[in-house]
């Protein structure tokens, strides 16, 4: 008999989905499911890959443009002395 497991997925409605299943990882519906880590400036929960929420994503890609163009610009600079 295989062990069984309940499964503990958050929703975002912040219920818990506490169906039994066979995987540790969660039940048929959430065992592909990303998990919920804290958002680096808040602390709310976020699937981001990014690790920040819809309120503080934007403080990442203006600093990922930033990098962009500041590398640019070092290469021009670069190929410019030679």
């Amino acid at each position: 008999m295989p062990t069984m497991y309940t499964c503990s997925f958050v929703d975002y409605s912040g219920e818990i989905c506490m169906r039994r299943c066979t995987r540790s990882a969660g039940c048929c519906f959430y065992y592909k499911a990303l998990a919920h880590n804290p958002c680096s400036e808040c602390g709310k929960p976020t699937r981001s890959i990014s690790g920040r929420c819809q309120a503080h994503i934007r403080s990442f890609y203006v600093g990922r443009y930033y990098q962009k163009h500041l590398k640019k610009k070092r290469v021009l600079v670069q190929l410019w002395l030679e």
